[in-house]
């Protein structure tokens, strides 16, 4: 008889510890589905910012090779302005 009482006092607490046990479980579990909501928010948001970037990106390329071009046309442009001058120092 004692041994069946303390059965079942064992059995009573090891199901009290599998109910906190189960509770626990159950609050990760949601713990970890918020996560993963946030993760996939966080990625949309992460890809989002790329194709911006990468849009930037080449924007920004365009406009150096235009700065560059002109760069060269303004090199030109003084090279012609110094040699208008010279020729007009010849003139004089």
């Amino acid at each position: 008889m004692k041994s069946v009482n303390r059965n079942i006092k064992l059995l009573n607490r090891n199901m009290k510890l599998l109910n906190r046990n189960m509770k626990l479980l159950n609050r990760n579990i949601k713990l970890l589905n918020r996560n993963i909501k946030l993760l996939n928010r966080n990625m949309k948001l992460l890809n989002r910012n790329m194709k911006l970037l990468n849009r930037n990106t080449k924007s920004f390329n365009t406009n150096m090779k235009l700065v560059n071009r002109n760069i060269k046309l303004l090199n030109r442009n003084i090279k012609l302005l110094n040699r208008n001058i010279k020729l007009l120092n010849r003139n004089m």
